[in-house]
C-alpha cells in the first residue's frame, strides 16, 4: 500500500543513494521502500557485519570504542526476573529516571512483582525486592541504562575481532597501505556528492591514504569473511562488493578532485582462518565497475524519479521472458 504522506517527507528532501541502499533496491525495491520511505528499519544486524564494523573501528577509531559499542554482561539474570528488570527500566525511560540505580527502583519493582503474579507468596516487600536484587539483575540493569543507542557485543566477538585487529597491525604491508596516523591518511571518512540525477552519493570510506610524492590516492575497505581468502572473489560478485568499491572511489573523486592522481583499491581481507590478505583491484577491473555503476544509477533513477517500488527493474519494464 502507497503511503502518500511517507513519500511526501521522503521526496521533500534530496535524497543520496548509498552502497546499501541501492543493494536493497537492486534485490527488492519493495525492501528499499519500506527501509528508507517508511522508515521501518531492523534494528538486527547480520553477525559478519558487526564483526566488519568492529575491526573498523579497533583498527581505524579505537579511541571511539565506548562511544559506539557496549559489552552484554557474561551473566544475565534467569527470565522471570529478567523481565521484571526490563519492566523496570521501561518505566524508568518514560519517567526519565534512568540515573537512579536498580535497587532505587524499589516501589517499580513491588508494583511489577503484583502485577504479573511473582513472589506474591513471600510473607513481606522486603523478600520479594530481596528476589530480584542479585549481582546478575544489578549487572544487567546498569547495561540498560548505559546502552542507550551503541552496538551490543558479547565479550566472544569482542576477543575475536580483537585477534582479527592484531593479525591486520601485524602485517607490515597492509599497515602501510592504512598508514594509520598518517599526516594524509583518513578513517571513517563521510562522503556525499550531487549526480545528474535527482538523487546523489554518499558513503563512509574505512580508510583513505594520499601519496602526494607519487600521485596516488589508495582506498581501502576492510573486511571479515566467515569463508577462506580464495573464496572472496566469488563474495565480492554475490554481496555487490564491487558496487561498493566503484560508490567510494566516484565519492573520493569528486571531494578530493586530484584528477591526474591513480586511484588503487584494496580489499584488506581477514578470513574464517584468520589469514589476512590485502586484495588490490587492477585499473581494468575497477574501470569496468565504474561502467556497472552508471548502469545501476539508470536503474535506480527510473525507479526514483517513477515512484515504482513494486518489482525489481528488469520486472518492472517486463524484460524477463521465460
Amino acid at each position: 500500500m502507497i503511503d502518500f504522506q511517507a513519500e511526501q517527507n521522503f521526496y521533500s528532501k534530496k535524497f543520496h543513494f548509498s552502497y546499501s541502499g541501492f543493494n536493497k533496491l537492486l534485490f527488492a525495491p519493495s525492501a528499499f521502500y519500506k527501509h528508507y520511505i517508511l522508515n521501518q528499519r531492523e534494528d538486527k544486524m547480520e553477525q559478519h557485519l558487526i564483526e566488519g564494523s568492529l575491526l573498523h573501528c579497533l583498527l581505524l577509531e579505537e579511541d571511539k570504542f565506548h562511544e559506539k559499542y557496549v559489552v552484554s554482561p557474561v551473566n544475565l539474570p534467569g527470565d522471570s526476573i529478567k523481565n521484571v528488570v526490563d519492566k523496570v527500566f521501561i518505566r524508568a525511560l518514560v519517567k526519565g529516571h534512568t540515573d537512579l540505580s536498580l535497587e532505587e527502583n524499589e516501589f517499580d519493582i513491588l508494583d511489577i512483582l503484583k502485577e504479573i503474579n511473582l513472589y506474591q507468596s513471600l510473607k513481606t516487600d522486603a523478600q520479594r525486592v530481596e528476589k530480584v536484587i542479585t549481582d546478575a539483575s544489578i549487572s544487567y540493569y546498569n547495561f540498560l541504562t548505559t546502552k542507550g543507542d551503541k552496538a551490543v557485543i558479547d565479550e566472544e566477538t569482542l576477543n575475536k575481532v580483537k585477534g582479527y585487529a592484531e593479525i591486520v597491525r601485524s602485517n607490515e604491508k597492509i599497515t602501510g597501505l592504512l598508514n594509520i596516523g598518517g599526516s594524509f591518511s583518513m578513517s571513517e571518512v563521510p562522503f556525499v556528492m550531487d549526480t545528474q540525477y535527482d538523487f546523489g552519493l554518499r558513503g563512509i570510506v574505512d580508510n583513505v591514504n594520499i601519496d602526494h610524492t607519487n600521485k596516488v590516492i589508495y582506498i581501502n575497505d576492510l573486511k571479515t569473511s566467515g569463508k577462506l581468502l580464495q573464496d572472496f572473489p566469488e563474495t565480492i560478485e554475490y554481496y555487490k562488493y564491487w558496487l561498493q568499491a566503484a560508490v567510494y572511489c566516484r565519492l573520493v573523486r569528486a571531494n578530493y578532485g586530484l584528477s591526474n592522481y591513480k586511484i588503487k583499491f584494496h580489499f584488506i581481507v581477514v578470513d574464517k582462518l584468520t589469514q589476512c590478505y590485502a586484495f588490490e583491484v587492477s585499473t581494468v577491473t575497477l574501470n569496468s565497475w565504474m561502467d556497472r555503476l552508471d548502469e545501476i544509477m539508470k536503474i535506480a533513477d527510473y525507479h526514483y524519479t517513477n515512484r515504482k517500488f513494486d518489482l525489481p527493474y528488469e520486472y518492472e519494464v517486463g524484460n524477463v521472458i521465460l
